[in-house]
């Protein structure tokens, strides 16, 4: 298990300081002088999105204004909060934004209770597991991105959504909140068990749409500075150590 491979790690490394001191130390029970944290970068990976007109033929609903949450279906991603902010929306004034949720296939019995009770089936659009210009050209066209998820130890959609144009809003975790600090307080943050946080981020973000992008985007390129080569040669690092810390390996 786990905590077997733990104890006979010589070290272990982690992407994130929260990861480290809640999941490593704190459940695993890891020293925490075993434990090293490597920072990710920004991805590189973006691609090109599709063209408009595929992209409405394939999907209808990118002609319309809507909140864009790509995330597999797993109790930790917190779609049920986002449905409840959407129907929430609604009741404030918003009642033209569609939900589009991406990475899952077919519609889970407990999110379709969800949406009939709250009374937003139709105004969710289920998209299924999509390829990379597909999302990028999804990106695009949303009204904004929201990342309610109460569990990550990153976002990569979330720095994906502001390099293609969409502002981004995600949920007040430490591992978020670590990731995106050199974002330096571009992206909003909210209470992701809050339904109504929520709606307060999202109809702010869309009240001042252009200007929170901007600044995003502005942040976002100071946060690109940290590249992939200098992640490598951190973990070149780390695994020298590994093979110098054991005995069994050293002289191979």
């Amino acid at each position: 298990n786990c905590q077997q491979v733990v104890r006979q790690a010589t070290l272990v490394g982690t992407m994130s300081r929260t990861i480290r001191d809640v999941d490593i130390v704190g459940l695993l029970g890891c020293p925490q002088n075993k434990v090293r944290v490597v920072p990710g970068a920004v991805p590189t990976d973006f691609g090109e999105p599709v063209g408009t007109d595929e992209l409405l033929r394939r999907h209808p609903v990118a002609g319309q204004p809507y909140l864009l949450y790509p995330a597999g279906y797993r109790s930790y991603k917190n779609h049920a909060t986002l449905v409840e902010a959407l129907a929430l929306l609604h009741q404030a004034g918003h009642p033209e934004l569609q939900l589009v949720l991406t990475g899952f296939e077919g519609l889970p019995e407990t999110l379709a209770g969800q949406l009939q009770a709250v009374g937003v089936m139709e105004h969710v659009h289920l998209l299924g597991v999509v390829d990379r210009p597909t999302l990028a050209g999804l990106y695009q066209h949303a009204a904004m991105t929201v990342v309610p998820s109460l569990y990550e130890q990153g976002s990569y959609p979330v720095v994906e959504a502001i390099h293609w144009g969409s502002p981004a809003a995600c949920s007040d975790i430490p591992a978020l909140r670590e990731y995106l600090e050199k974002l330096q307080g571009a992206v909003p943050f909210f209470d992701a068990r809050e339904p109504r946080r929520v709606v307060d981020v999202v109809a702010a973000v869309l009240a001042d749409r252009a200007s929170v992008l901007a600044r995003q985007q502005a942040a976002l390129t100071q946060m690109a500075t940290r590249s992939w080569q200098t992640v490598a040669e951190e973990w070149i690092t780390v695994l020298r150590e590994a093979v110098q810390g054991n005995p069994a390996k050293r002289g191979r």
